[in-house]
């Protein structure tokens, strides 16, 4: 990356109940290395006091900084999943950056994640039609909010799928049509990435969506219908 060597950060806060559950493996770019007891290693070290802080004192619980001159610039953004509170943001930051950083040793530009566990399983065609059709209205809502751009959503259960719930989020620097082109980017490879699966989820730098079957995110779905309903045209 030349002198303007930087550092991108993404840390993804987990539920409400339980923040710190499982992390998943961050993404190590190989695009140079630094020491450890380099001025690079230690404007890291700032940069995650920083960005954990300025997430959460954000109404938005987003945030970016940057930290020390050249040739030892570091730059960080960071994301909460927008139903969590301050603290648990504050703490999830942080220890997505003790994680990642010790995961990814050295590297200078690496990604990292914070996720609950997911639960797997199989069900028939129109559970998938079910979870894209979801998806979308939820994506839709997400892109609308001005403040977080966050939306829940959920299918209530009948006889032909069971109630499957879902999120999607993108960075609230995010017009709303970045932010809903973003989310369709990611949902139309739902049929190739989880098709049948009871959960699944992708999380990107600047948008991510999940769903599952249990009500995974803190307080009431945002949006609630009859999956018949969501797939009429």
């Amino acid at each position: 990356m030349g002198t303007d060597a930087r550092l991108l950060l993404l840390a993804i806060a987990a539920s409400l109940l339980s923040p710190l559950a499982v992390a998943d493996t961050p993404l190590c770019w190989d695009k140079g290395s630094y020491a450890a007891n380099s001025s690079y290693a230690a404007n890291i070290q700032r940069l995650a006091i920083t960005l954990s802080q300025k997430a959460a004192s954000s109404p938005t619980l987003f945030a970016t900084a940057t930290v020390g001159s050249l040739p030892d610039t570091v730059y960080g953004l960071t994301l909460c999943r927008g139903d969590i509170n301050a603290s648990s943001c504050e703490n999830c930051v942080a220890a997505a950056f003790r994680q990642g950083l010790r995961l990814c040793a050295g590297a200078k530009e690496a990604t990292f994640y914070f996720y609950d566990t997911c639960y797997t399983g199989g069900l028939a065609s129109m559970f998938d039609a079910a979870v894209v059709a979801l998806l979308n209205v939820t994506a839709d809502h997400a892109a609308a909010d001005t403040l977080k751009r966050f939306a829940t959503g959920e299918v209530v259960a009948d006889g032909s799928v069971p109630a499957i719930y879902a999120l999607a989020q993108c960075t609230p620097d995010m017009t709303p049509e970045s932010c809903r082109s973003c989310l369709a980017d990611i949902i139309q490879r739902v049929p190739s990435s989880s098709s049948g699966t009871t959960s699944g989820g992708i999380t990107g730098v600047r948008c991510n969506y999940r769903y599952e079957l249990y009500h995974f995110f803190s307080g009431n779905p945002q949006l609630q219908g009859n999956h018949r309903a969501l797939l009429r045209p």
